[in-house]
């Protein structure tokens, strides 16, 4: 698994990664995550590079490298079985999730989508008084006018190995 981190994410847990990886041949193994605070509470946005298929968790007790890791994982699991999207993760993801590394954002666009996705998360948290997973079903359901799919669900669905 790729996870390109933000410059604030990366502070928090203390690292800076000093390369950017390539995208790798399977798009579900590729994420950006970035840290931002909604109401004093600081929570991170993890997005599927490809679909900006994303997952909104508390930032809480995530410290570093491996506490990070560990709550990123177990938050794609618990939101894609929920979301009936468990089938991909067992079948494409777990087997790969194993390994992981921190990369520097593949190029600016990811890193404008990651801007809008918080701004709508923060909307979503702040206004809507929603949890990170309501706030995260309310993310990829939006739809996007700048991708060829409905919303980010449905890219997420579309993407192939």
């Amino acid at each position: 698994m790729i996870y390109r981190l933000s410059k604030a994410l990366g502070k928090k847990i203390k690292e800076s990664p000093d390369r950017c990886y390539a995208a790798p041949a399977n798009p579900y193994l590729d994420w950006f995550a970035h840290l931002f605070v909604a109401l004093r509470v600081q929570y991170i946005l993890l997005a599927n590079t490809s679909a900006l298929y994303s997952i909104v968790m508390p930032a809480k007790g995530i410290v570093d490298f491996s506490t990070f890791i560990l709550a990123a994982n177990r938050q794609i699991v618990e939101f894609m079985t929920a979301d009936e999207l468990g089938l991909i993760h067992a079948r494409i993801i777990a087997p790969n999730s194993a390994v992981s590394v921190f990369s520097k954002a593949l190029n600016r666009s990811v890193i404008g989508s990651m801007n809008d996705l918080v701004f709508h998360a923060k909307c979503h948290l702040i206004e809507d008084n929603l949890s990170p997973f309501e706030t995260t079903q309310r993310l990829n359901e939006t739809p996007w006018a700048s991708k060829a799919f409905v919303n980010a669900r449905a890219g997420f669905q579309a993407l192939t190995v």
